[in-house]
């Protein structure tokens, strides 16, 4: 089996924000959420289904969320 080519949600959603904040805009929880979900399936279809990270997603009434990025915006650190 492949691995993930991030070894993690947590670092993919970072790379995220770290770009949204290098181009002064302000990332929404939601938002990240939505990218995280397209991204890796975007990732997939491109790359013969390989993962782009190990996540699950799961379904609310805002769109997907990703647990543990969840947990840690929750966190408010």
């Amino acid at each position: 089996m492949v691995k993930p080519l991030s070894p993690s949600a947590i670092d993919v959603a970072l790379w995220f924000m770290h770009k949204a904040a290098y181009t002064n805009i302000r990332l929404q929880p939601a938002a990240l959420h939505a990218l995280l979900f397209v991204s890796s399936g975007l990732y997939g279809a491109t790359y013969q289904g390989h993962k782009l990270m190990p996540a699950s997603f799961l379904v609310s009434d805002f769109g997907p969320i990703e647990a543990s990025v969840y947990r840690l915006l929750e966190l408010d650190i």
